[in-house]
């Protein structure tokens, strides 16, 4: 049943609708699947979506999510069949944990609020532009680039960086970078793509960039989100293999493309 309250303090509640039914037993995770031509799918840049429909009470771990996969946008041809696998094994991780709208849920390995609390047991600032708990900075940090190289001149330019311990550490040892802050997060594409999907210029083909890209792979770094989460123990040797930018060290990692091709051909 549904709970609803006539003040924030919650005291004035009552229940409307049918009674709790007896709910599905030994499940972990409950994924609604649809195809339907939503008003979203009409964009053409979107192939499918997912977001998290209920968490349970004690560590805010997702329980049911819901999966749209755009009829117009996917091939069922025997041909594409990789691609529609991949599309939906990334919805489904976007539902389990990778999502703006839970990370300032996010636990620490001892089951702590990454994320500090009200009296409510809730986050305490929410980003009422975008619709979503705002998180601590021991989950996302915004840093600054002030060298940021462009044909134009030098920017300052905003990076937004999962700085969770196993992210960070996975982050590191992909690039080579001992003192890297972190994963970079995509910075553009709306709200269905920023701070939802790894930066696509830093990952390339990781499977959770904001597009689909030739030969996606769920590497190390994707595990090591969603087991900073709180919620989940990743088994690291299912893990793919990310070639891209592998062992390209610091420069790589944090100067812009341009500047990072521009010092390979002047060498």
């Amino acid at each position: 049943q549904c709970r609803y309250c006539t003040s924030p303090e919650s005291r004035n509640c009552g229940i409307i609708g049918p009674p709790d039914g007896i709910g599905i037993p030994n499940t972990d995770f409950l994924l609604y699947v649809s195809a339907v031509l939503s008003q979203r799918c009409k964009n053409i840049d979107t192939v499918a979506y997912a977001a998290h429909c209920q968490q349970e009470a004690d560590l805010d771990r997702p329980i049911a999510g819901h999966v749209n996969l755009c009829p117009n946008a996917l091939s069922t041809a025997l041909h594409d069949r990789e691609v529609l696998l991949s599309t939906v094994k990334h919805e489904i991780l976007h539902a389990l944990g990778f999502s703006a709208g839970l990370y300032a849920f996010f636990r620490d390995d001892n089951g702590k609020p990454r994320t500090q609390r009200n009296r409510y047991n809730k986050p305490i600032s929410l980003n009422k532009d975008r619709g979503y708990y705002n998180w601590d900075s021991n989950t996302i940090q915004t840093i600054i680039r002030n060298d940021w190289w462009t044909a134009e001149g030098m920017i300052p330019h905003p990076v937004h960086i999962m700085v969770t311990p196993r992210v960070q550490q996975e982050a590191r040892r992909h690039f080579n970078c001992s003192d890297l802050e972190g994963a970079e997060l995509e910075n553009q594409g709306g709200d269905g793509t920023a701070f939802t999907h790894w930066e696509k210029r830093l990952f390339e083909n990781e499977a959770m960039t904001g597009t689909h890209t030739q030969n996606p792979v769920y590497s190390r770094l994707t595990f090591a989100l969603l087991e900073d989460s709180g919620w989940y123990k990743a088994n690291y040797s299912a893990a793919e293999e990310l070639h891209w930018g592998h062992h390209l060290g610091c420069e790589f990692a944090r100067k812009s493309c341009g500047e990072w091709i521009r010092n390979r051909q002047e060498k």
